[in-house]
């Protein structure tokens, strides 16, 4: 027997593991399919030359080389189970595009890494339904984060009573359930995902309390200076979004985040020892303090924590080049911070 006919059997049996493992991490492909083929024609080849030789060597042979046989055909079995057990409990998936634009974000990363209880999607789509496809590769991408994320697709046209128990009317809408709890939306984006996903599964919206009464942007102003938009995206994020007039209310103890949006005028000092006692508590607090403001109590307030607030302005003059002003810095970058890495 020559070098290649001796090492035919072991290098098919390699080729064919490689192969297995590929299909389990890249499902279907040229680069799991290659070593498969490969590895299959090696061991035929291997199996008939071993035939050819018991032929001529006797019987003693013939039965030594069959007994060897059985052995790495059930050995050859054996890892084709653990590789197809190992590959579908630890599937794994891979984002090659420059932009990772089949990637999920770290925000909804850290959702899913959070779950304790499963939470199911009930899609209703026909095939000819625009964004099927697209829903099905985000929730694919979803389960493979977490366990806990469940999904079927169903056609109203031909389980109408399905769509009925729902109170579903019109194509496109996806019911998202945990627990008692259900939200409907209509979409396919990563954004209305995990914002459905938040509402299900946090089991008390947290407040955000807005301060009024010094002049500071108005929730309900829809001009670019106002903070409607803002409100609205927040809101999206299953929070309540409250107003609070410090100057006659206390703040509330569901406060999660108190913010003071651009006031105009000065806090009384009653209201800065409020906000001071309500921070050395554990409070949060976001300060969007403008300069030449004349805040002096507000500056006051963030200066006790370490925090200085000064009359300053960044002039850019890439700016003006990107139809801008000098006020308006081109940022592409961030500081290593915990504030902005996520950025």
């Amino acid at each position: 027997m020559n070098t290649f006919n001796k090492i035919a059997g072991p290098l098919g049996l390699v080729l064919i593991i490689i192969g297995g493992i590929t299909y389990g991490i890249l499902y279907t492909s040229i680069y799991s399919m290659i070593p498969l083929i490969l590895g299959l024609i090696l061991s035929v080849y291997s199996v008939i030359m071993n035939l050819k030789l018991s032929k001529t060597e006797g019987a003693v042979r013939s039965t030594k080389l069959s007994i060897n046989a059985g052995i790495s055909i059930l050995f050859l079995a054996a890892i084709l189970i653990f590789c197809q057990a190992l590959a579908s409990r630890h599937s794994a998936r891979f984002d090659t595009t420059e932009n990772k634009r089949y990637s999920l974000s770290s925000e909804t990363t850290n959702i899913l890494d959070g779950l304790k209880d499963n939470v199911t999607f009930t899609c209703f789509f026909k095939e000819t339904t625009r964004g099927k496809r697209q829903l099905e590769d985000l929730l694919k991408e979803y389960s493979s984060k977490s366990p806990h994320i469940k999904y079927r697709f169903i056609d109203p046209d031909k389980k109408p009573m399905e769509a009925k128990r729902y109170g579903v009317t019109s194509y496109g809408t996806t019911v998202v359930e945990c627990r008692d709890q259900e939200e409907k939306i209509y979409g396919t984006t990563e954004e209305k995902i995990t914002n459905a996903l938040l509402k299900v599964t946090r089991k008390k919206k947290k407040a955000i309390y807005f301060v009024s009464g010094h002049g500071e942007k108005a929730l309900e102003d829809t001009e670019p200076s106002g903070l409607s938009q803002l409100k609205k995206a927040i809101g999206d994020e299953n929070y309540e979004v409250k107003e609070l007039f410090t100057m006659r209310d206390t703040i509330p103890k569901d406060c999660s985040v108190l913010v003071i949006a651009g006031p105009t005028k000065d806090m009384f000092p009653q209201e800065q020892k409020m906000v001071e006692r309500y921070l050395d508590k554990g409070g949060k607090l976001l300060a969007m303090v403008d300069p030449l403001s004349g805040t002096h109590q507000l500056d006051s307030l963030i200066s006790h924590y370490g925090i200085e607030v000064t009359n300053s302005m960044i002039i850019d003059k890439l700016g003006k080049l990107l139809a801008g002003n000098y006020l308006t810095p081109v940022v592409n970058s961030y500081g290593e911070h915990p504030i902005t890495k996520n950025f």
